[in-house]
């Protein structure tokens, strides 16, 4: 009977061991992912630099954090990285594999789940984009407003956008800070520019900002192209409520043909004793028609989102 205690508080000890080894490990492991991580996220940050300073196209590392910053979560959170961002997604999507694949559903249940969040996340990171886009767009008239009231000239011009940037609304005043910080850490005024350019998707804010870098090697005073700012802010202004006004046009007639469409199928579907659900959704004719209108409206929603661009 000792003996078998004995055993027992062995193997029980054994476990303990074997599991505060495997949390060390995990440990370990985890902190050598975040600093390899880490390490490649900053190489790929100093060839971004060089890319934006020698007027480089980017490419698909770049983009990806772009549309970070566009939707705002990089803005907000700065520490996540375009790797992290990736290695989060493959985690999850693993973990789900083998759970979900594993355990509660079908394998292809679980890839149609996987499709079904992508392209929710899709929709939520579009819509913070558009967001942030519109909140750019109104906040764009103040900013000049501002920007004219200072006599600004090359050396003073990120000093003048931190003291501008209390007045503006969020997105643009966190990038008009980050501005202003990375121009005194880093000495170099047009790479800082550059990168906030990156950082806001509105048009307009990214031609203002290409300006005001031309400005700095060539001028050095700054009220005429604030005063060509206001001039071709206006027109796009004017020309971006006249795109509107027609996409709202083309969303009401879009939504009566529907209307007069789901009207022509409920009369058939009654003439052939099939409800307009079981002919969409149980021939082949209704299945072509469901995917031609689902391409059609993402198309839709691709465009009203390229409105201001």
């Amino acid at each position: 009977m000792n003996l078998l205690i004995l055993i027992l508080l062995g193997v029980g000890f054994w476990f303990l061991f074997l599991e505060g080894r495997v949390a060390l490990l995990a440990r370990s492991f985890y902190e050598r992912t975040l600093l390899g991580l880490d390490a490649v996220s900053r190489r790929r940050n100093l060839e971004e630099r060089k890319r934006r300073l020698l007027g480089a196209e980017g490419n698909i590392w770049s983009k990806l954090e772009r549309n970070l910053y566009y939707s705002g979560i990089k803005l907000r959170f700065p520490h996540i990285t375009v790797e992290l961002w990736l290695a989060m997604h493959l985690v999850v999507g693993a973990i789900t594999m083998v759970l979900g694949g594993g355990l509660l559903f079908d394998m292809e249940d679980v890839l149609l789940i996987l499709l079904l969040f992508g392209i929710a996340e899709r929709i939520i990171l579009q819509r913070l984009r558009t967001k942030n886009r519109n909140i750019v767009g109104q906040e764009l008239p103040q900013l000049l407003d501002f920007l004219g009231n200072y006599s600004i000239t090359s050396g003073e011009i990120t000093g003048v956008l931190l003291q501008v940037s209390r007045y503006i609304k969020y997105p643009l005043s966190r990038v008009l800070e980050s501005c202003y910080y990375e121009a005194q850490t880093t000495g170099d005024t047009k790479a800082a520019l550059l990168a906030m350019k990156d950082k806001i998707e509105h048009p307009k804010f990214k031609e203002l900002v290409t300006n005001m870098e031309v400005s700095i090697r060539y001028c050095s005073d700054f009220s005429s192209l604030v005063s060509s700012s206001k001039r071709t802010l206006r027109e796009y202004l004017k020309n971006a409520g006249e795109r509107s006004g027609m996409m709202r046009e083309a969303l009401v007639s879009m939504a009566l043909l529907l209307g007069m469409s789901y009207l022509v199928l409920w009369v058939v579907g009654h003439m052939v004793e099939l409800s307009v659900p079981a002919m969409l959704f149980g021939t082949l004719p209704g299945k072509i028609a469901l995917a031609g209108v689902g391409i059609i409206a993402l198309m839709f929603y691709y465009k009203i989102n390229r409105i201001h661009s």
